[in-house]
Parts: structure tokens; C-alpha cells; sequence
């Protein structure tokens, strides 16, 4: 696909070339339409992702494997960041420039969030902790599936292998 026009980025064998330093421009701008272009590329350059779920571009997800206990436990959080201050320069007694911080004033729940992940294990349940609550899924073709019915700030969530 070198040159795939539909892009910000060309791709040629396993490199992907950015004409702009887009993570930087984004950075200082925050730019919806670059951002989704860049999330356009490295989704074409890497394929079908291993972790997919449907939450916020805020959310953050993790996947660890615990050998010791023969499962994987998977994180899922969430919170809603709200940048507040600025840069100043301040002549108080606390001289000097501040700098704006990202604080969480507000926990929001997100529902009903699917997600489906590559896994080569057979896995023989899904469970909430520290709920210790089963979740219906399946594993097909080595896709397991699942929803989380409610999020909130986070969740963990054990896959215990079969074996």
C-alpha cells in the first residue's frame, strides 16, 4: 500500500513515513481532524488491532499476564480530565510561571462496553474483581468477547486459561 492516498503517511514494507512531526503539532494544538488521521495510519500500517474496546480516547487499557496464576487481568479505566489553571507569571511570595494541570473533579460510569480481544489461550472464564462476578462470553477462531456492563474510574477483569 506505498503511497495509499487515504492516509497522512505512506507505508512501504514494515515502515510507515509521517511527512509532519504530528504528534508534536497535535500536542501544542490538539487537532480532532490530525488526530484521527494519525489513528487512520496506524491502524492501516499495524492491521486489526489485538485489544479492541468502545470507550472514551481518555480511557486507558492494559492487558498483563500472570504466569504464577495461569490468567491474564485486564484494566480498564476511565475518568474524565479537566485542565484548569494556566501559564502565568506570578509575583508573590510564590514567584515564578505556572503551568495548567489535568485534575478529575467528577467520576462518570460508562455502560455497556464491548470488547474483543486476540488471545491464542483457551480461556474458561471472564470474571469482575474485586466483584468476583462472572461475565458471560465466547471464544471463537481465537476471539474472545465479552461486555463490561458498568465502568467506573476502573475494572479489572481476570481471564483465567484453561489448563
Amino acid at each position: 500500500m506505498a503511497g495509499n492516498r487515504s492516509t497522512i503517511g505512506v507505508i512501504k514494507n514494515n515502515i510507515c513515513y509521517l511527512a509532519h512531526p504530528v504528534f508534536s503539532i497535535y500536542s501544542a494544538f490538539g487537532t480532532v481532524a490530525l488526530k484521527d488521521y494519525v489513528i487512520k495510519t496506524v491502524k492501516e500500517f499495524l492491521g486489526k488491532p489485538m485489544l479492541c474496546a468502545n470507550l472514551p480516547s481518555t480511557a486507558r487499557v492494559s492487558l498483563m499476564k500472570k504466569n504464577s496464576e495461569n490468567c491474564f487481568v485486564l484494566h480498564l479505566l476511565y475518568a474524565n480530565p479537566i485542565k484548569r489553571g494556566g501559564e502565568m507569571d506570578v509575583e508573590t511570595a510564590y514567584s515564578g510561571k505556572t503551568k495548567s494541570i489535568e485534575v478529575i473533579e467528577d467520576l462518570l460510569p460508562i455502560h455497556n462496553i464491548d470488547v474483543e480481544l486476540k488471545i491464542e489461550n483457551t480461556i474458561k472464564s471472564v470474571t469482575l474483581q474485586p466483584q468476583n462476578k462472572a461475565v458471560t462470553f465466547t471464544q471463537k477462531n481465537g476471539l474472545l468477547t465479552f461486555k463490561v456492563e458498568k465502568l467506573l474510574c476502573h475494572q479489572m477483569i481476570e481471564l483465567l486459561k484453561n489448563g
